[in-house]
């Protein structure tokens, strides 16, 4: 069936993250397949593996299944062209390497694509990776570039045998855990720009924040980060207006838009702080640099006549005055520091230091 209505976004492509989502690599039941659980109607969680399972939907009421799979996996890929029934459209939006965050309605599902700030080792938390879900009353299909934290902790309470009671619990669980992934980030930019502005502040040349090795860096998160999560909040508006029918909270899901449209408008906040941290920090630069061209300006006054004086006297002709005077010398040096002080004396009269 083809797609009916959607909402896309503008595309691109911290440390630790909360504890409770501190959580290893979701183990890999097989190649491709991260994780694959079927609920019963009050939660409880079995595993799967590749089978006839993944493709069987529990009838209403009788619970749920949760397939995740690794994008760059040829095997999940397969699955997921053969074997998930999927729409076409959404398939191929599911296999995309990269995507905006959107919402988009299907006759047999709602595709959902959301990003992740990336809390893997070695990996900077802008580097955003993205989560595509195909989700119907009975099952949901995730799909991820790299590790997520927020699935992570999903992941553990299914091995604890108790997970999601419905497919719209899932759901919600999991953007609540994608948002509060990011607030630490947020709070780590705040807390680099709280530190140039404090050092400005005391009179100090800004120094490189805690987390950012230099200012541009800072920014540069900021956009990035924004560039993401404001078509996120906008699609989850979207998905809220027409609530799919195996969304049983709509309210926590409107909860989430505001939270992450609060971060947007915190990163853009942000953003102008650091514009004023960036002009004042440029106005301190080009007042040194004009400080530094003045001194040098007034040094070379300074020694400009005494050059020109001992230049003239130390030309080799004749009728140089006091060349023969035992006291000659003496009297030259006496004119050259009265000479500089008189020009001393102007420069503190016109007040140019």
């Amino acid at each position: 069936m083809g797609e009916k209505e959607g909402a896309s976004g503008g595309a691109i492509g911290g440390e630790s993250p909360l504890a409770r989502l501190a959580a290893g690599d979701p183990p890999v039941i097989d190649h491709g397949l991260l994780a694959a659980w079927r609920f019963d109607a009050e939660g409880r969680a079995r595993r799967l593996n590749w089978g006839a399972e993944l493709k069987e939907a529990p009838a209403p009421g009788e619970g749920w299944v949760w397939v995740h799979l690794r994008l760059k996996s040829p095997r999940a890929r397969d699955w997921l062209m053969e074997s998930a029934g999927l729409p076409e459209a959404a398939m191929w939006a599911m296999l995309e390497e990269d995507v905006a965050p959107r919402v988009s309605r299907f006759d047999e599902g709602t595709l959902i694509v959301l990003r992740a700030v990336n809390l893997n080792p070695g990996s900077e938390p802008e580097d955003m990776v993205s989560m595509r879900l195909f989700v119907t009353p009975t099952r949901a299909v995730s799909v991820v570039t790299q590790r997520i934290w927020a699935v992570g902790g999903v992941i553990n309470d299914c091995e604890g045998g108790r997970g999601p009671a419905t497919v719209g619990d899932f759901v919600v669980r999991l953007v609540e855990d994608l948002r509060a992934n990011a607030e630490p980030v947020l709070d780590d930019l705040e807390s680099d720009i709280e530190a140039f502005e404090l050092d400005i502040l005391a009179g100090r040349d800004p120094r490189p924040a805690r987390h950012h090795a230099t200012f541009n860096d800072a920014r540069q998160d900021m956009i990035i980060l924004r560039r993401h999560f404001a078509p996120q909040a906008e699609a989850l508006r979207k998905l809220i207006q027409q609530p799919p029918e195996w969304l049983t909270d709509p309210e926590a899901i409107r909860e989430e838009a505001v939270g992450f449209q609060r971060i947007v408008e915190d990163l853009d906040a942000l953003r102008e702080r650091a514009s004023l941290v960036r002009d004042d920090m440029y106005m301190r630069l080009n007042e040194r640099q004009n400080r530094t061209i003045l001194l040098l300006s007034l040094v070379s006054a300074v020694f400009l006549p005494i050059t020109f004086v001992t230049g003239l006297l130390g030309a080799n002709v004749g009728g140089i005055p006091l060349a023969g005077s035992r006291w000659g010398f003496w009297i030259i040096c006496g004119m050259i520091v009265a000479l500089v002080g008189l020009e001393v004396w102007l420069i503190k009269r016109l007040k140019l230091l």
